[in-house]
């Protein structure tokens, strides 16, 4: 029986009123020693309670009392029991989104390749026919020179922008919502702080040039912003993976 089962099993027993059954269930259970000691003194406690009830000892008052001073420290140790089971599902859930921007961001990495592939042909293009020599920011020559392409050109710009736009920017998207509704993962592996940083830098270039304007079809935030992708952030993710595999 899993861990949540026995919480929920121990509920009930304290419920219906069966509280050696909750403790048996709770010694099975805990780990903790400390819990264990004390289960062993509310065990001696509830016998002990049983044999006063049995032989008429106490007043009715009394022992009401001690039986709810029981019950109190049964769901007390229950509770501990529901808090690590609550811990236990956080740390799963966490490197399982872990593993989800790990993803992510292969994903986007592979993207960005084979967009570099398609943007090298595009300035091989334009090198040639109008003899640019320096380039600052590739996205700035597509920019300039968008009028003037070939359809051949104009294909290769489509392809890099709906790379931007289908690929990239989704997975940008996603990872930074992951990152603001989980931020918790940011203490696990810290560079991802660095990379929301990032993100929001992007997104936000995303939204105000990149969409309104078709001869943009690359969004960069690492030369002009400063805000580079955090180097060292995958083998971090690499080694938190590993280790909680």
């Amino acid at each position: 029986m899993k861990n949540e089962d026995i919480a929920l099993t121990i509920d009930e027993a304290i419920i219906e009123g069966h509280l050696k059954q909750a403790l048996d269930l709770l010694a099975q259970s805990v780990e903790d020693e400390a819990d264990k000691e004390e289960i062993i003194l509310l065990k001696a406690r509830l016998n002990n309670y049983q044999k006063r009830l049995n032989r008429g000892t106490a007043s009715q008052e009394h022992l009401d009392l001690e039986l709810n001073q029981i019950r109190s420290s049964i769901l007390s140790l229950n509770r501990h029991l529901h808090a690590a089971v609550a811990d236990a599902e956080s740390e799963d859930r966490s490197l399982e989104l872990l593993e989800e921007i790990h993803a992510r961001i292969k994903a986007t990495h592979n993207a960005y390749l084979a967009q570099c592939n398609i943007r090298n042909l595009l300035m091989a293009s334009l090198r040639q026919r109008f003899g640019i020599e320096d380039v600052d920011h590739y996205y700035h020559v597509f920019a300039q020179y968008y009028d003037q392409m070939t359809d051949k050109e104009k294909r290769y710009h489509r392809m890099i922008r709906g790379y931007t736009q289908n690929v990239i920017r989704e997975n940008h998207q996603k990872t930074y919502d992951l990152l603001k509704a989980q931020s918790a993962l940011k203490s696990l592996v810290p560079r991802l702080e660095e990379l929301e940083q990032h993100l929001v830098v992007w997104l936000s270039k995303y939204e105000s040039l990149f969409l309104p304007d078709e001869s943009i079809s690359l969004v960069y935030v690492g030369f002009e912003e400063g805000v580079k992708f955090p180097t060292g952030l995958e083998h971090d993710l690499n080694k938190y993976i590993a280790s909680h595999s």
